[in-house]
Order: C-alpha cells, then sequence, then structure tokens
C-alpha cells in the first residue's frame, strides 16, 4: 500500500485561519520557522511549527513560559495546535549574529565592540541559567540581532533542546537525560560536553566563547577528533592563540574551568578595568545598503 505523502507547507498558506506564511527563516529535522503575517492585527511574527509529538515543542514553551520576563530571549506571543503540528508564536527578531559577523569581517568588530557583545549575551546567560535552565545548543545560528532605532538588541533563540537542572527553589535536579550525541559533537559544544555527555551552565558560557574566537582566528576542523584535538589545545593555552587585545576571553575561559564558577566574576573580566569605557554602553553597528555591520 502506498503511504499517503504529507502536504509541505507554502508561501501564502494561512495557518488556523489567522498566520499567513510569508518566508521561511529556518528549517531543522522536526520542523521549520516561519515570518508571518498576523491578519488580525496585520503585524509580523515568527512562527515556529513542530510535529506534534516532538518533545522539543514542550521543552521550549516550558522554557518560554518561565523566561518571559528575560530580555534577552525571544518572546513568546502565545502557542497552539493546527492539524499534525504544534506551534509557537513568537516575536519577530533580525539576522543571525553569523550573517552579521561574516558580514562584518572587514575590517573586522572593535574589541570594544565584542566585549559589549559578550557582555550583553552573558547577562542574558545569567538569567537563563538563575531562572534553572541550560540551552544547550548556543550557537551563531541561534543568536538573532535586531535593530530597533538606535539599539542593538540581541536575543537567544532555539530553546528546543534545553534542560531544567534546577527546581524552582534551585535544588539541583536528576540530570539522567542530560546527553544527545546530536548536538553535543557539533563546533561550538565544550570540550567537557563532548568528551562526557553532560551539560552545566559553564557549557553554554564556554559556546559563547568559541562563538566569538571562531570569527578571531581560531578556527576548529571539522573531524570529530581533530575538532577535539583543537579544543583541547586552545584549552591548555588559550592566551598563545588570541591577540593580546582578547586575552580578557582567554580569563573567562580559564575561571570557567573551575568546578563552582562565580558568573559574576565572569562579568568583571568582560567589563575590564579602564576608567573611559563602559562595557553596557550600546554595541556599535551601521546599516550597509539596508543591512546591519558591526563596527
Amino acid at each position: 500500500m502506498k503511504r499517503k505523502l504529507k502536504k509541505m507547507l507554502e508561501v501564502n498558506e494561512v495557518i488556523d485561519n489567522r498566520f499567513k506564511l510569508l518566508s521561511k527563516l529556518g528549517a531543522g529535522e522536526f520542523g521549520s520557522v516561519w515570518k508571518v503575517e498576523d491578519v488580525e492585527d496585520g503585524k509580523e511574527k515568527a512562527l515556529k511549527m513542530c510535529p506534534k509529538d516532538d518533545p522539543s515543542y514542550l521543552k521550549e514553551l516550558k522554557f518560554l513560559n518561565n523566561a518571559s520576563h528575560v530580555k534577552g530571549v525571544s518572546k513568546l506571543l502565545f502557542n497552539f495546535h493546527f492539524q499534525r503540528w504544534s506551534c509557537l508564536v513568537l516575536s519577530l527578531e533580525g539576522e543571525s549574529f553569523d550573517q552579521i559577523m561574516q558580514r562584518s569581517k572587514n575590517p573586522g568588530v572593535s574589541t570594544a565592540n565584542l566585549r559589549r557583545i559578550m557582555y550583553n549575551l552573558g547577562q542574558t546567560l545569567v538569567e537563563i541559567h538563575n531562572l534553572g535552565f541550560i540551552h544547550r545548543d548556543l550557537h551563531a545560528q541561534n543568536i538573532l540581532v535586531t535593530v530597533m532605532g538606535e539599539i542593538c538588541a540581541l536575543k537567544i533563540v532555539d530553546f528546543g533542546v534545553c534542560l531544567r537542572y534546577l527546581d524552582y527553589i534551585g535544588n539541583e535536579l536528576n540530570q539522567e537525560n542530560n546527553n544527545n550525541v546530536n548536538f553535543i559533537t557539533s563546533r561550538h559544544s565544550s570540550l567537557q560536553s563532548m568528551q562526557h555527555g553532560y551539560h552545566t551552565p559553564q557549557d553554554d558560557w564556554i559556546s559563547l566563547i568559541y562563538i566569538l574566537i571562531h570569527y578571531n582566528g581560531v578556527r576548529f576542523r571539522d573531524d570529530i577528533f581533530d575538532m577535539m584535538g583543537d579544543k583541547m589545545n586552545f584549552g591548555n593555552n588559550p592566551h598563545s592563540l588570541l591577540r593580546p587585545d582578547l586575552h580578557w576571553l582567554a580569563d573567562c575561559y580559564q575561571l570557567l574551568q573551575l568546578p563552582e564558577v562565580d558568573f559574576q566574576k565572569v562579568l568583571e573580566i568582560i567589563d575590564g578595568d579602564e576608567s573611559d569605557f563602559d562595557v553596557k554602553s550600546p554595541i556599535e553597528f551601521e546599516m550597509v545598503d539596508g543591512v546591519i555591520k558591526f563596527n
């Protein structure tokens, strides 16, 4: 008997009599994200659609319901089920961090701006971890950049594999499911998580460091064993692989190797001690031919 083919989603299709599909923003193994028009208010939003049996939907829904006050994550507007899909309606953000960093390669992003970027994202990680969650899959495509007037906002997205590691009163939870070979073998995964299949808040921070050094000359090879060797080399002497003006990244990395980490100390390293620099100042950017570029 022939298996009935599932209908593919198409541009201009209207989901749940409300959300008109405008363009596909991204797609993964289990679902897709669309830019949509909400026909009720005429505003553009993001619609994430996952199969109803996909556990990532419930993980992301649980996190976003807990994180409505966190500025550095995309906002859940509402959720619903439609035919074979579980759907999240989210605030529409901008391009990925990777797209903008690739565009900003010449002459490159200033050290001051890199510190602003890491401090901004680091504060968001602190809030995520204080809620009791670990992202576990932080990479440059899961950071979106939205321009609002003269402000450049960074948003961490895609919490489909996040893990709750603390309960509501701060007690550590059983983490027997804290492993997934589908993403711990990735370039952005920490060496510790690749070796042991186990994630801590430090591993989210190390993923953030890997993201920034990738655009500053430290590249990990694609082969899994070569990649682990490259990460070991970086971990053994991170200062030797970074320019002197980026040694603060190496200092952060070394602090994150401790069993117990005060993440405010990591933020202090990023902040530095220069009296004429405010790490909380706005991220500097310019619009070139209608698209954003970091300075």
